[in-house]
């Protein structure tokens, strides 16, 4: 995932979702389904430190990149207008997975992730000079 390129975003690596992800019971029990929960406590353990480890830790950090990505639902969306007020806006959203934020941008990309929906509307109102408008359905 594509990590914001200015430094006051408010935007962490996946390290830094370790922990509010280890707190989820959903989390909690993908975990325990794909590892099994006899391997449960040490995974969490490893979460709770930021730090994934071993052969294990790749395998968990390559899960949370598709998983958080696969299952967030929308928390926010809003559109960009076209080149010279074209009639076909662009979408950008905020999808949230168990308390992660990511933007996703005009090409579908991810971007994040955001600890806070106030920290991704804010890297969106900034990366897009303010000229995104909220959707209301």
């Amino acid at each position: 995932m594509e990590q914001p390129e200015w430094p006051d975003s408010g935007a962490v690596a996946l390290a830094g979702t370790l922990s509010i992800l280890a707190q989820s019971k959903k989390v909690q029990a993908h975990l325990s389904d794909k590892w099994g929960a006899e391997r449960l406590e040490s995974i969490l353990a490893m979460m709770r430190t930021g730090t994934l480890q071993g052969t294990l830790g790749d395998d968990i950090h390559d899960f949370f990149l598709d998983e958080i990505e696969n299952e967030a639902q929308t928390a926010w969306n809003g559109s960009l207008s076209g080149p010279d007020g074209a009639d076909d806006p662009y979408p950008v959203d905020i999808n949230e997975y168990e308390g992660v934020y990511f933007v996703k941008d005009l090409e579908g990309d991810p971007i994040g992730y955001f600890l806070d929906i106030k920290d991704a509307k804010s890297y969106v109102d900034a990366n897009w000079c303010g000229d995104v408008r909220e959707d209301i359905e």
